[in-house]
């Protein structure tokens, strides 16, 4: 029967730090969410989209403190096509 174990698990049986990886994946964080987002807007429309968020949010920038729930990332506007991409159109 297969059991499921937790990381800091894991790393007890692999006799691993674990608070060590959880330090590195930290200072990673930052640079992982930089390249994340620069990979985003090369897709074809990504960058449209994101900025009429900015747009319709009248150039107002999220806060410092909470990045993730501004109004320019809760109300987002509809998109303009709803259908679904194919592997070849996202160059797949």
């Amino acid at each position: 029967m297969a059991e499921l174990i937790t990381g800091r698990e894991l790393c007890d049986l692999f006799r691993i730090e674990y608070e060590s990886i959880v330090s590195h994946r930290l200072k990673d964080q930052h640079a992982n969410l930089q390249y994340i987002a620069h990979q985003l807007l090369a897709i074809e429309g990504i960058r449209e989209i994101v900025l009429g968020w900015i747009q319709a949010s009248k150039g107002t920038l999220l806060s410092s403190g909470d990045r993730l729930s501004s109004d320019a990332m809760t109300t987002q506007p509809p998109l303009a096509s709803t259908t679904t991409p194919t592997p070849d159109r996202l160059g797949i």
